[in-house]
């Protein structure tokens, strides 16, 4: 996924509310909004509501990360658009054969949610004024190292989610 929007174009707070709206029982609001500075990841201590955003996206060199695909660490993965994919088809396992139940949810996360990421994301740039938007996946800090974000590398990885972010990113796109 790779978008140019015209700042003035884009409705920024809309889209953060929305996306804070749901996803708020997976994503803490401090989490909602990460800073990406030479690929340090920044937590804003006082929230995102705190900050002035587009401000901070004209420094050089900071990205801002919004989640968009969130692992519920269950039986399927949140979206931001307000929709849920399921890890696994109840019809086609039977949650009552819990072997066959679990290895299906693990292959299931492998291929939705990196076994190495919390989320799916839009990673945004400035660029004159433009927001350059792509696509990013955030991992939490753990014993391999702390918290990154990083983009992904073709879109063949993005296959699963590309069509529904570019469409949720889409309607934020002012007239």
């Amino acid at each position: 996924m790779n978008k140019t929007v015209a700042v003035t174009s884009f409705d920024w707070d809309g889209f953060l509310e929305e996306t804070s709206k749901n996803l708020e029982n997976l994503v803490d609001d401090n989490r909602l909004v990460l800073k990406v500075i030479d690929g340090q990841v920044i937590f804003y201590e006082d929230g995102w509501k705190s900050a002035d955003l587009l401000e901070e996206l004209a420094a050089d060199e900071i990205r801002l990360f919004v989640p968009f695909a969130v692992d519920n660490l269950d039986t399927a993965v949140v979206l931001a658009d307000g929709t849920t994919k399921l890890y696994v088809d109840p019809t086609l396992v039977s949650p009552e054969d819990e072997d066959d139940y679990e290895q299906a949810i693990e292959q299931a996360r492998e291929f939705l949610v990196d076994e190495k990421s919390e989320s799916v994301g839009f990673l945004f740039a400035l660029a004159g004024e433009d927001l350059v938007i792509t696509a990013g996946w955030f991992r939490d800090a753990s014993d391999d190292g702390p918290a990154s974000i990083d983009s992904f590398a073709n879109n063949e990885e993005l296959d699963l989610y590309g069509f529904a972010m570019e469409r949720y990113i889409d309607q934020f796109e002012l007239a």
